[in-house]
Formats: structure tokens, sequence, C-alpha cells
């Protein structure tokens, strides 16, 4: 005798095969779906990957003298276009355009147009066509990406010669050469002598570099006196050198701020007493990531803030 099967038994099979259909559906909607955002991360990622290096290539220009809004523009929109981010992208964004400004390492903010430029900031929208868009009714995503470059400033010197320099003097372009006489500022007061409070003395300081290291925006003494500043530099004639950067110079014994530092060359020193010396100035750095003045347009180091 054939079994035939009862009705409960039809109506129990039929159940199942709804619920594997169902959970199947489902499988494949879930797969497609992370197809899509797999895809949708990953353009994400080459888009972020290319306003980065834009912004870190282009902030490079903001170390010149004199620098030209407009060149750092085009410099971050040719590197974001050679990586596959277009003009159109970089419009669509929340910014509109790549913008040139300041950045505040106190405040983490960036302020466009702000000076002295320190920072860029490229920003992009990409559309992503969803295959599989239409289960969950989208055909679409917009991921959106911004980076901000920065130049990064030093807050220390190690074996910098004790000798200050105003400000000033650093706002040349890089390679120049100037003389500081005894005879121009202070000849009865201060020249640039610094106590680093090494146990070394003045000059053997100025020859071997202070065995210090000195954050900006420390305060230290002053030396007075502005003979045998010669002794000191004849030793490292020839020498490339760092030293602290002041806004002025005090008179007779006193405390000074550090507000940088800058890298010259020792060109010559001439005369006894009345001295001549000659500097080729080869970069300022001021400023750090803790606060301080920031005014120099010389940096080494560029760094991406967001």
């Amino acid at each position: 005798m054939s079994h035939i099967p009862s009705s409960r038994h039809r109506r129990q099979s039929g159940s199942s095969l709804v619920l594997v259909t169902f959970f199947m559906a489902a499988l494949f909607a879930f797969a497609s779906l992370s197809i899509d955002v797999s895809n949708v991360y990953s353009l994400q990622r080459k888009a972020q990957s290319a306003t980065d290096a834009a912004a870190l290539a282009a902030v490079a220009l903001c170390t010149n003298s004199a620098v030209v809004k407009a060149t750092v523009i085009t410099e971050a929109a040719n590197i974001a276009s050679a990586n596959g981010v277009t003009a159109g992208e970089i419009s669509a964004s929340a910014d509109t355009q790549i913008k040139v400004g300041r950045w505040s390492f106190t405040n983490q903010t960036f302020t466009a147009d702000a000076t002295p430029y320190n920072a860029v900031l490229v920003p992009a929208k990409r559309t992503v066509p969803l295959f599989f868009g239409g289960i969950i009714g989208t055909s679409q995503m917009t991921p959106a990406v911004r980076s901000i470059a920065a130049l990064s400033y030093p807050s220390q010197a190690t074996g910098m010669i004790p000798f200050m320099l105003k400000t000033n003097y650093t706002s040349v372009a890089a390679g120049t050469i100037f003389t500081l006489l005894k005879n121009d500022y202070k000849v009865t007061g201060n020249f640039g002598k610094l106590d680093t409070l090494d146990s070394q003395d003045w000059q053997t300081e100025m020859e071997n570099g202070c065995q210090c290291t000195v954050t900006n925006g420390q305060v230290l003494g002053t030396t007075p006196g502005n003979a045998h500043i010669d002794d000191g530099f004849r030793p490292i004639q020839g020498q490339i050198v760092t030293m602290p950067l002041v806004v002025d110079f005090p008179n007779g014994n006193g405390s000074i701020q550090v507000v940088g530092f800058a890298t010259v060359q020792i060109v010559s020193i001439a005369g006894n007493g009345n001295w001549t010396l000659t500097l080729k100035f080869i970069n300022a750095l001021t400023g750090s990531g803790s606060g301080g003045p920031t005014n120099s347009p010389y940096a080494r180091a560029r760094i991406l803030v967001q």
C-alpha cells in the first residue's frame, strides 16, 4: 500500500519552502549590500588618500617667503586630479573649494584666508552608484572627505650656539646674506650673548654648541658685552648652526623669551672688538604645537591635522 501524505504534512512542507525562500532572499540582499558598501568605502579611502596627498603637497608651498595663494590652490588641484579626484567632486563638497589659511594648533581649528598661511584644506564629495541599491530604495551613496595639512613648527632645539638673532633678520628669502656690525646696535649693551645655564663658558659653547635643550617660549638670561663676540664666532666660520630667535635684545643683564630658532651659515667674522659678522640665512623656525608666535613663513615639517 502506498503512503499518501497528509494535508498537515503538505502544509508544513509548504511553510518550510516559504521560509527557506525568504531567508535565501534576505541572505542575497545582505550579500549584495555588503558588496556595495565595500565598494563605497574603497572609493572613499581612495578619495581620502588623494586629498591627503594634495593638501600635503600644496602646503609645502606655504614655506615660501612670499606665498601666492592661487599657486598653492593650483598645486593642490593638480595633485588631487592626478590621484583621481575631479574638480566636480571638490565643488560638490560642503566646503565647495580648496582653501588656504591658518591652522591653530591651540584650538584645533582651520580659518580660511587667515594669514600668515600655514595650512591647506582639500575637500571632496564622491558619488558612488550602488549595484543593488534598489533593494533598499536608493541608487547611490555620496561619501565626503576632507584633508587639512599644516606646517609643523619645532618646539625645541638641542646644541644651538648661545647667540641671539632678532626675528626681523629672518624675514628674508632663504640664501640671503646679511651682516651684523657691533656699531649698528646697542654698543653699550648686549648684542646677542645668551646664558643657556650650561656649565661651559660662553666661548666654549659657541665653538661646541651648548650642552642643553632649549624650548620655544623658554625665558633665559642674557650676558652683557659686545666685545669678544668675534672670538666666539671665529672657530665656527663656514659652519651651519642653529641660533635662538628673540624679538629684541635686552640691555645689560636681563632675561629674554626665545620665540623660535634660525638656521644660518657663518660666512665670516672680521675685526677685533669692532667686529663685522656675515651670515647666510637658511631658514627660520618659529612657534610650536603648544602655542607661541608662528609668523615665520619657513618650516620643515608638514603634517595632516584633519
